[in-house]
């Protein structure tokens, strides 16, 4: 029963990956007990799917939200950071700057608008050149400030903070910068502890 339910999980993973060209990987992990099921694929485009392949790094996106935001709970809850708290007095002064230069306010623009994408702040991942640089060269690691300048430049707020409601990558991006200053570590070492 075991073998058959893998070799209809890996047509299906193949299927799926192959009807999603847009993806440059694709790792799946299944496992059920009172199956005796424990199976892994993954691949990167153009390779074939293999147990191997499902250690193949690939985009979580958005998935990192909850984890952001429950990482800037837990910092006010310590007091190193208020939720109401003006992001010019927690970000590095180069990015602020960057977004004073874009007509976004960053003494305006509290913690929680960039939670609760409330801030005015564009998605730096709608804006054109965004757009055409990912689909050139999707495997471009990007600098923070690379992203909020973006978002800053190519774009007019989009409302006064806490007034209209834009879903912003910009916002999370913001508050990874906010967790790393506020911690003194990185972003993913902030987070896991």
């Amino acid at each position: 029963m075991t073998e058959t339910l893998a070799v209809r999980l890996e047509a299906l993973v193949d299927s799926a990956f192959a009807n999603c060209p847009e993806s440059p990987s694709i790792a799946v992990a299944v496992s059920c007990n009172r199956l005796g099921l424990d199976w892994r694929a993954g691949a990167r485009r153009g390779e074939p799917l293999t147990a191997a392949g499902a250690d193949v790094p690939f985009r979580i996106a958005s998935i990192t939200k909850p984890f952001v935001a429950t990482a800037v709970h837990l910092l006010a809850a310590e007091g190193r950071l208020r939720l109401s708290q003006p992001v010019a007095e927690l970000l590095r002064p180069e990015t602020s700057a960057v977004l004073a230069g874009g007509a976004h306010d960053p003494t305006a623009i509290r913690v929680a608008h960039l939670l609760s994408h409330t801030s005015g702040l564009p998605d730096h991942t709608t804006t054109p050149s965004y757009r055409a640089a990912a689909t050139a060269t999707p495997e471009r690691r990007w600098e923070r400030i690379e992203q909020v300048a973006l978002a800053a430049s190519e774009s007019q707020p989009l409302g006064v903070p806490g007034e209209v409601y834009s879903y912003s990558d910009t916002g999370y991006v913001l508050l990874g910068e906010i967790i790393e200053q506020a911690t003194g570590e990185t972003l993913a070492a902030a987070v896991r502890r």
